[in-house]
């Protein structure tokens, strides 16, 4: 069954939402607006409205199987390229655990919608971040999984060498139902796991309480932190929007090549970028993601997990600039497929969250939920409250 639902005071959906009922019990689930949802059009946040999809990505379909609710579709930065939640055609959308703040992006309105209260979890997808940075913005679980666990068709690409389709939802528990209809039941049962702290997280300036808060969720003796090699952040996190903006490129290429109103001007000169960048940028750029790989890969020798804050400082006020180093910790997961979840561990003395970002080996999408719901078991007195107002 299919019905439009009420009012969208923070700007979490595109048109009415629309939900699709599911079996009692199974938590309902918001859809990405670069995600095929059948009967909807998929948007991608451009400023277009194309054809009804005729069908559902396998990710949607999966959980349509599964008996799970369905709402879409939610808000996202335009062609997935930015991480604001403030869309040129579509409108701002609003930070519910932080109002005046954005959400974060790309995946802006699926944040918003469950810290909303509209759902239990939501799709997105993840280039550089894309889930994990409004995760923790809002207050929320995001896991950005293992590359190739969950299948990117039927779903508008912004890179092929980056994209990752991840969930958002208020808990652990919660997210882990979602990834085992997406994905299949598992387990991440173990001893006690060593989380490593990369040098990468000291070369970084990190807002005091978000540093603070770092530190004392990892204050626990089943979590051991230790020491662990780094990258270098800022040049691969560069390297990896280089490499987002040049096949972003092709992706809309028709659309860039017209005076086509679809794209903006802002998204239209970062793709051009992308476009013009010469083939030696872009092989250096392709040759510091592998290398940052290796490095993630070398320090996970030493260690079960490396921890870093998800983001460097929590959500901004829509009356300042957007920084620039939102994803300088998230984006070398998706440069080797690793597995990565943010989880939140507090919010800072205004009220804002703050989230921890865990990243593991290859396939190791279970133990990464394990040790998130570890964290997440000490923190959770510290959530946000999701019944505040738009612009309150």
């Amino acid at each position: 069954m299919t019905e439009t639902m009420a009012s969208d005071p923070f700007g979490c959906f595109v048109g009415a939402p629309v939900a699709v009922a599911g079996q009692p019990g199974r938590p309902v689930v918001a859809i990405k607006d670069n995600m095929d949802m059948r009967g909807l059009p998929t948007g991608a946040g451009l400023g277009r409205v194309g054809p009804a999809a005729e069908r559902d990505a396998p990710v949607v379909a999966r959980l349509r199987d599964a008996g799970f609710g369905l709402v879409g579709k939610t808000r996202m930065d335009e062609a997935a390229l930015g991480a604001a939640g403030d869309n040129p055609h579509a409108g701002r959308t609003e930070n519910p655990a932080a109002p005046g703040h954005s959400p974060g992006g790309s995946s802006s309105g699926s944040a918003a919608a469950v810290a909303s209260g509209r759902c239990d979890a939501a799709l997105g997808t993840d280039t550089l971040g894309s889930v994990r940075i409004p995760a923790a913005y809002c207050g929320l679980v995001g896991l950005k999984p293992t590359r190739g666990v969950l299948p990117m068709a039927g779903i508008v690409p912004l890179s092929w060498t980056l994209d990752h389709p991840g969930i958002l939802a208020r808990s652990v528990g919660t997210l882990a139902s979602v990834f085992e209809a997406l994905a299949g039941p598992g387990t991440g049962a173990g001893t006690p796991l060593r989380i490593g702290v990369p040098a990468t997280v000291f070369s970084v300036p990190v807002e005091a309480e978000t540093a603070r808060l770092f530190r004392e969720a990892l204050q626990d003796p089943e979590l051991r932190a230790c020491c662990a090699p780094g990258w270098d952040a800022e040049p691969t996190r560069l390297a990896g929007l280089l490499v987002a903006e040049a096949e972003g490129a092709v992706v809309h290429e028709a659309l860039l090549s017209a005076a086509d109103p679809a794209l903006s001007p802002e998204t239209r000169r970062l793709l051009a970028f992308g476009r013009d960048c010469g083939s030696g940028r872009l092989v250096r750029g392709l040759r510091a993601l592998r290398e940052a790989a290796e490095r993630i890969d070398e320090a996970l020798g030493e260690c079960d997990l490396l921890a870093t804050p998800t983001v460097p400082a929590p959500a901004f006020a829509w009356s300042e600039r957007p920084p620039p180093d939102q994803a300088v910790f998230t984006a070398a997961a998706n440069f080797g497929g690793h597995p990565a979840i943010t989880v939140p561990i507090g919010l800072t003395r205004d009220g804002r969250p703050v989230g921890l970002h865990l990243i593991g080996r290859r396939g190791a999408d279970w133990r990464v939920m394990v040790a998130a719901s570890r964290i997440e078991a000490r923190t959770r007195a510290h959530l946000p409250r999701h019944d505040a107002q738009p612009g309150a």
